[in-house]
């Protein structure tokens, strides 16, 4: 397992942290990770408002934390390290995805709400345009609206807590309303735990009734 770690400030944590509904706002919240580690900014400790690991194994994943909060969405792209130590991004044999696709996919699903409200043909029609510009666009797209983003979130949260109808530290499973699954914790948890919730290769976690 390869962990690669990135700080961010408080705009980059506004947009991150915004309420995930849809897959849209999940696909820009990772558009929006891919971006900040190709530019790979120095940011001074004194403006560090989070920070999120990219961790690359068998199920990879990206884990976002800022105080009382961690989530995390899986990471579709492979990942390679170049001479420089800096990343490039991958599908299948693709060339590196640059900045300039990463902005237009971007762009893309904000202006068209794609996924969730154009209809099919005029998707297709709209993605096309741009493709003709941009050989890899559609392609991309497509992994977008297909993979499975695995999304789930970790919260402290003493506004709402409510015994054990809505503990202090729990999970969210899923982001959609009518599928939301929420387990609480007795504990704190931080990053590293989470990391080895998800690694296959280690001992599983087991579910306890309170």
């Amino acid at each position: 397992m390869k962990k690669y770690s990135f700080r961010i400030d408080s705009r980059q944590r506004d947009i991150i942290f915004a309420p995930i509904r849809s897959k849209t706002q999940s696909c820009i919240v990772l558009l929006e990770c891919m971006k900040l580690i190709l530019i790979n900014e120095v940011i001074e400790e004194k403006y560090v408002q989070g920070d999120f690991d990219l961790v690359i194994d068998k199920m990879s994943r990206v884990i976002f934390r800022t105080e009382g909060k961690i989530f995390s969405i899986s990471f579709p792209f492979s990942v390679r390290e170049e001479n420089d130590g800096r990343l490039a991004f991958h599908w299948k044999s693709s060339a590196p995805i640059g900045s300039g696709v990463i902005s237009m996919l971007r762009g893309f699903i904000e202006s068209q709400h794609c996924i969730e409200e154009i209809g099919l043909d005029d998707f297709y029609e709209k993605a096309s345009e741009i493709e003709k510009s941009e050989s890899e666009f559609w392609e991309l797209l497509k992994v977008l609206i297909f993979y499975e983003d695995g999304y789930f979130r970790y919260e402290i949260d003493p506004t709402r807590e409510n015994g054990n109808i809505h503990p202090l530290h729990h999970f969210d499973l899923f982001y959609r309303t009518n599928n939301a699954i929420k387990l609480g914790l007795h504990e704190e948890l931080n990053g590293d735990t989470i990391i080895d919730f998800m690694d296959s290769s280690t001992n599983c976690y087991f579910l306890k009734k309170s």
